[in-house]
């Protein structure tokens, strides 16, 4: 009975206390707001046979409606032992040979995964808070793409952006080099680097696909190593003994 009094003599103090006025400025209306500075890629790497799976796919929904869908760029990249069904006569799988490429590389071993942004793979219950991390990020580079269109019959994805526009408003000197094949000769590479002496730049921003991105790499080794001029001796593990110059890499294909 002694403790009984005492919890009741408790009561009327913690009564008082939830009742005090709290200034309106003060009180909890809500979730706080995500200050979205960029958007944010998130790739769930993911299979068939994995049951905690659509879980992920669930959550990144979530994220999709609460933050916008273009602001949670989400990629799902099918690889690994749970890839595929479990037979042939399950029907055909997801993965593909860049998936399972993929998942070896960045030593995915459980599912579902995430990489934000290409940080460290996280598990799926930390997703949306590396998002939200991800969001605050101040952008290294604002990029529009103002149109797009697809060629069924090739296949082929042409986009336009506005690149030289925002070099343009940022006062930034650049030369535009275009002669880039679907793929890359060594002539292709050569004139590259041949334009970036010419220009007296210091760096690269590679815009397009794989080809643009090969060729880019190829000029920004060579600058940086001049005894690989002939491009075919980079082929394979090349002893170069210095970094490439600086490539800002503005990828407008995938897959």
């Amino acid at each position: 009975m002694k403790l009984l009094r005492i919890l009741a003599a408790m009561l009327p103090l913690c009564a008082l206390t939830a009742c005090n006025d709290v200034d309106e400025q003060a009180r909890y209306e809500g979730p706080i707001p995500v200050v979205v500075k960029k958007n944010v890629l998130l790739e769930d790497f993911t299979g068939q046979r994995c049951k905690n799976c659509p879980e992920g796919h669930e959550i990144v929904e979530d994220m999709k409606q609460r933050y916008g869908a273009d602001h949670v760029i989400a990629v799902s990249i099918h690889g690994g032992s749970l890839s595929n069904p479990d037979s042939p006569t399950s029907g055909a799988g997801l993965a593909g040979e860049e998936g399972n490429q993929y998942h070896t590389a960045f030593g995915i071993e459980t599912w579902p995964k995430g990489k934000i942004d290409r940080g460290t793979p996280v598990d799926v219950e930390e997703w949306n808070t590396k998002v939200i991390e991800a969001f605050g990020v101040e952008p290294k580079a604002d990029v529009e793409v103002t149109a797009t269109h697809f060629d069924a019959d090739s296949r082929t994805l042409t986009v336009t952006t506005k690149v030289t526009a925002l070099l343009d408003a940022a006062g930034i000197p650049y030369t535009v080099y275009s002669d880039i094949k679907a793929n890359p000769t060594i002539e292709n590479v050569q004139s590259g680097v041949a334009a970036f002496k010419a220009a007296g730049a210091d760096y690269i921003i590679a815009i397009g696909g794989g080809s643009s991105m090969d060729t880019a790499k190829g000029v920004g080794i060579i600058i940086a190593n001049p005894d690989f001029a002939d491009v075919r001796s980079l082929e394979g593990v090349a002893p170069t003994t210095k970094k490439s110059v600086p490539i800002f890499a503005v990828p407008t294909t995938a897959g």
